[in-house]
């Protein structure tokens, strides 16, 4: 067993950490890099924490984005728990979300109930092997069209409601205990507030290149920063001729002061999102006033904005939802609605088009996961939140596999 620092990991996300816990769990020494000044406090720490089951990718009819995303949604609660108890995680857990369909929707009613069908179906399939629950459960109730609901009005007209068995997760709750296990471990050297450039090879191994310096040779590399992955897997000597989408999303955090609110999604197209979770916070997402920036590029410049911008797009993201579900409309009193909590994040997917085009690959998420592209070196495309862990341990199985009792996904 080596004593050396071998492994360098690029990026202390969910992926980026978990994949250095694995490692280091078996022996490795492990270098793990972070812009941040510690891990996990970027977009794995501002995104609503949904652990998909597929649902919301009705526009990709092949089944082939729902089975990606149930397959981490299956395994997401106990690769997890390997670093926080079972009831810490349960804490985390959200009530189940509504899908509301409004009018003028890239699908309709029925189309989406069709999608949801198959779903489910592949949901039951899913969760007829051994080991295999969701975020806990294992006897999911079906998807179920509502006959009344709180959704709709003459401002924002909906076509039908959903309830489904799909949960998020609170992402506060799930990064400090990964970070905790990160920094307390004995093989992860973290290195905060380092920006890489580019992974150099040579003949004796891999070089991690930055406003540090140069650190190195490491045997393997991964790279799994999120926004920055392509740029350093291009001046790294690997390019990719595919299109991609990089966008600025924003969200804003509100204190959970309405009653009875429910997690509710609007699809297909651009809309947004409402989160409750148990801690006190509500989120809420309203794509068209909230994706600030886009481009096909390799880097995406963050906006800026000021104070009164903030209170602007938080004030008309909410009168935009609140047509859609009335409820949200009380948020407007709140005098925090004036000084919000905005949070925001890049999301980069393979597409050539937003998601107002419905032929647009944005609704598709399976061509994702790790990419060997060198001997010893990986690119981890994570997808989503919840793809995240599982990917992790392929990547950290592919560059040093475990002994029989520390794997987690069966072959």
């Amino acid at each position: 067993m080596k004593s050396c620092r071998d492994i360098a990991i690029v990026g202390a996300g969910i992926a980026g950490s978990i994949a250095a816990l694995e490692l280091a769990e078996r022996g490795n020494r492990i270098v793990l890099y972070d812009a941040g000044a510690e891990p996990l406090t970027a977009a794995s720490l501002v995104n609503e924490g949904k652990i998909h089951l597929g649902f919301v990718y009705g526009g990709d009819t092949s089944g082939l984005t729902a089975r990606r995303m149930i397959d981490g949604a299956l395994l997401f609660r106990s690769i997890i728990c390997r670093w926080m108890s079972e009831d810490h995680f349960a804490s985390s857990v959200t009530q189940p979300f509504d899908y509301a369909i409004p009018e003028g929707s890239q699908l309709s009613a029925s189309a989406v109930e069709q999608h949801f069908k198959q779903v489910q179906e592949i949901l039951r399939e899913r969760l007829a092997a051994p080991n295999t629950d969701y975020l806990g459960e294992v006897d999911l109730p079906a998807f179920r069209r509502m006959t009344s609901h709180p959704y709709g009005s003459e401002a924002g007209k909906i076509e039908a409601a959903f309830v489904t068995p799909e949960r998020s997760v609170d992402t506060h709750i799930i990064a400090a205990a990964l970070r905790s296990a990160v920094l307390a471990h004995p093989f992860i050297d973290f290195r905060a507030n380092h920006r890489v450039s580019r992974f150099n090879a040579s003949r004796s191994g891999w070089q991690v290149v930055g406003g540090h310096g140069a650190d190195g040779p490491f045997d393997r590399v991964l790279n799994a920063a999120w926004e920055q992955r392509r740029f350093l897997d291009h001046a790294s000597g690997f390019s990719d001729d595919a299109s991609w989408f990089l966008r600025y999303k924003m969200a804003v955090l509100l204190p959970d002061v309405v009653e009875d609110l429910a997690n509710v999604t609007l699809m297909l197209g651009r809309y947004g999102d409402v989160v409750r979770y148990d801690g006190g916070r509500v989120y809420l997402s309203w794509y068209p006033v909230m994706m600030l920036a886009n481009t096909p590029e390799l880097l995406l410049k963050v906006p800026e904005l000021t104070s009164s911008r903030k209170a602007e797009i938080v004030r008309s993201s909410v009168a935009a939802l609140a047509a859609y579900y009335p409820k949200i409309g009380q948020f407007l009193q709140v005098p925090a609605i004036d000084n919000p909590s905005l949070i925001g994040g890049i999301i980069d997917a393979r597409g050539a088009s937003d998601i107002d085009d419905r032929v647009s690959d944005l609704h598709k998420r399976s061509r994702i996961g790790p990419d060997h592209l060198a001997k010893g070196y990986c690119s981890l495309d994570t997808g989503k939140y919840t793809t995240a862990p599982m990917f992790a341990l392929e990547a950290a199985n592919a560059l040093a596999p475990a002994s029989r009792a520390h794997q987690v996904i069966a072959s």
